[in-house]
């Protein structure tokens, strides 16, 4: 019997009591409790160089403080009128205008720097009474987030008020039982935190070797993937929704949002289309390669079924005499080509990969046997990099 079990039994053997949000934090406040919104103004002047109080915005907790020049302040006027909010002792922070459900756990040696306010558009818990974190722990799971949902409004923008949340029950159990979790959980937190340095690691590592197996030098021909290959912009069929179809002789419609981005295939598709939208839209056949053409753009995926396209997208099909399509794919990924990409998008409102840009891209071409060996040990480094037991 674990540690944990044993306090259960010992602590709570006829089950664990539900308080309400507002019994357990002896604070639950905002930055507009402060008083008016004239009060405010008339006391509240924003500094974008560094002054006596940093105003801790979402943002900046959701960039871990990297990002130094966004960051926000003000005076120590500001910081005594705001003493409601200020973040001086262990706290959780939850946004409840946009980013519903996200919830903070922050400490003062968390931030850059000696004073602190929260923000607009949060609200701050603490409490003396229980061990905090374990209400950090508690509200990420599913049980409480389905209950933030059900008071918070998505006319707009999302968002939930304080007195709503102070209603919500969550259990409470003794707090040596609260500890343990805790301790537990941190635990946990601390190994995940290490595995995924060594899966990044690994990565970093594996994107060198796959441009060093890649990088020929001189001794390979260079050729422009235009002249080995066939390159066509995706189709729409417009209205698109007219050609939406459940029935099973649709085709597969491919979109953006069918990837993904941990796998070089496209598996399946939430969609189809009718013949009829096939027909106006662009074919892919098993085994062609997709580069997405904006938004993220450059990213190459291999097609495992016939399906279509739409104008997101480009075609990159009729190679297999020149390349594989596995290796191929490696080069598109490389970063090289990626970087070539990068420096040749047309700029605008959104960036977009045109079709003279991927044919212009200089690749070496190696015998093909050459290609399935180097395959082969991408596609054993790639395992590697994504299981943890190899």
């Amino acid at each position: 019997m674990s540690r944990l079990d044993e306090l259960i039994k010992e602590l709570c053997p006829n089950g664990v009591e539900y308080k309400s949000i507002a019994d357990i934090f002896d604070t639950i406040t905002d930055y507009t409790a402060a008083g008016s919104f004239k009060t405010i103004a008339d006391n509240v002047k924003y500094y974008k160089e560094e002054n006596y109080a940093q105003l801790i915005r979402t943002t900046d907790l959701k960039s871990n403080f990297l990002d130094k020049t966004n960051f926000v302040y003000v005076d120590e006027n500001a910081f005594k009128f705001l003493w409601r909010v200020n973040l001086n002792e262990n706290s959780l922070i939850m946004p409840n205008i946009g980013n519903c459900g996200e919830i903070y756990f922050v400490t003062k040696d968390l931030f850059p720097n000696e004073n602190n306010v929260l923000g607009p558009n949060a609200i701050l818990l603490k409490t003396k009474i229980y061990n905090i974190k374990y209400f950090y722990y508690y509200f990420h799971i599913k049980i409480f987030q389905k209950q933030l949902e059900k008071i918070t409004s998505n006319t707009g923008q999302t968002k939930f008020n304080k007195t709503d949340l102070k209603k919500i029950l969550v259990p409470v159990p003794p707090l040596e039982v609260q500890d343990e979790i805790v301790r537990i959980l941190d635990t946990f937190t601390a190994l995940t935190a290490e595995l995924t340095a060594e899966l990044t690691a690994r990565r970093n590592q594996y994107s060198w070797y796959r441009d060093y197996l890649l990088k020929f030098e001189n001794k390979i021909e260079i050729v422009k993937l235009g002249s080995v290959s066939n390159i066509v912009r995706g189709a729409s069929p417009r209205p698109i929704s007219n050609y939406i179809t459940f029935e099973e002789d649709g085709i597969n419609w491919i979109k953006i949002g069918d990837v993904n981005l941990e796998s070089k295939y496209v598996e399946k598709t939430k969609e189809k289309i009718t013949q009829e939208g096939a027909k106006k839209s662009r074919i892919v056949k098993k085994g062609d390669l997709i580069l997405s053409n904006s938004m993220s753009f450059g990213r190459p995926y291999i097609v495992n079924q016939e399906g279509c396209i739409h104008d997101g997208w480009i075609l990159i099909s009729d190679y297999q005499t020149n390349y594989s399509t596995d290796f191929l794919y490696y080069l598109l990924m490389s970063n090289k080509v990626q970087k070539y990409m990068r420096d040749n998008v047309v700029s605008g409102t959104v960036q977009n990969l045109n079709i003279d840009i991927v044919k212009n891209i200089e690749i070496p071409l190696p015998p093909l046997e050459v290609q399935k060996r180097i395959v082969e040990v991408l596609d054993n480094f790639e395992k590697i990099c994504n299981d943890l037991n190899i």
